[in-house]
C-alpha cells in the first residue's frame, strides 16, 4: 500500500494562492493604517482649531465697545488681520478694565509646507512655530498646545460690534505627501 503525495503542480498552485492571500491581507492592513493616520490627523487638527477658537471667543465676547474703558479704544484689528487687541471688564460693574489683551498669530512657515526648513526657525527653538499667542502686560502665553495653526484672520464689522475669527490648521502626513486641513470661523458679538 503506497501513500500518494501532492504533485508539483498542486504544491505550486497552493503556494501561489497563499502568496495572493498574503499580499491581499498586507494591502488591507496597509490601507487601514493609512486611513487611521488620516483620521487621526483630521481629528487632531479639528480639535486644535476648536480649542483655540473657543478660547478666543470666550475672551473676546466680553470685550469693550469702542471708547468704553479709559485705557483703550475698543477692539482693534492690526497686522493685516493677524492680530486683535481689546480689553475686558475685571468686575461685574464694568468699572475696572483689564490691561490691553492681544491675540497674535506667529508663523515661521514661510513656504507653507508645514515643515521646518532652513532659514525658517526665527526663534531658534528647532521647532516650526505656527500658533496663536495671547499677550497681556508683556507676558506671552501660547493658546493651544500645537503648531498646527497655519492661518488666522481677524475682521471687525463696520460698527465694531462683531469680530469674525477664521482659523485654519494644517498637518502634513505621510512624510509630507498629503496635508490635512481644517478651517473654522466664528462671529463674535462683543457684549460690553
Amino acid at each position: 500500500m503506497g501513500t500518494r503525495g501532492f504533485t508539483l503542480i498542486e504544491v505550486t498552485i497552493a503556494t501561489a494562492l497563499m502568496v495572493v492571500v498574503t499580499m491581499m491581507s498586507f494591502m488591507a492592513v496597509q490601507s487601514s493604517a493609512r486611513s487611521l493616520e488620516l483620521v487621526d490627523a483630521r481629528d487632531t487638527t479639528q480639535a486644535n482649531v476648536t480649542n483655540v477658537l473657543g478660547y478666543i471667543v470666550r475672551e473676546v465676547e466680553t470685550a469693550a465697545y469702542e471708547g468704553q474703558p479709559p485705557l483703550y479704544d475698543g477692539v482693534e484689528v492690526s497686522d493685516n488681520g493677524r492680530e486683535v487687541t481689546f480689553q475686558v471688564p475685571m468686575d461685574d460693574t464694568a468699572s475696572t478694565w483689564s490691561k490691553p489683551i492681544t491675540f497674535r498669530f506667529e508663523n515661521e512657515d514661510v513656504n507653507g509646507d508645514g515643515k521646518l526648513n532652513q532659514g525658517e526657525d526665527e526663534n531658534g527653538d528647532q521647532v516650526l512655530t505656527r500658533r496663536v499667542v495671547r499677550v497681556q502686560d508683556g507676558e506671552e502665553m501660547p493658546v493651544g498646545g500645537s503648531n498646527d495653526i497655519s492661518n488666522v484672520e481677524f475682521e471687525l464689522d463696520e460698527e465694531n460690534a462683531t469680530l469674525e475669527v477664521t482659523l485654519t490648521a494644517s498637518r502634513p502626513i505621510r512624510n509630507g505627501e498629503h496635508v490635512v486641513k481644517c478651517t473654522m470661523s466664528s462671529r463674535i458679538s462683543i457684549l460690553n
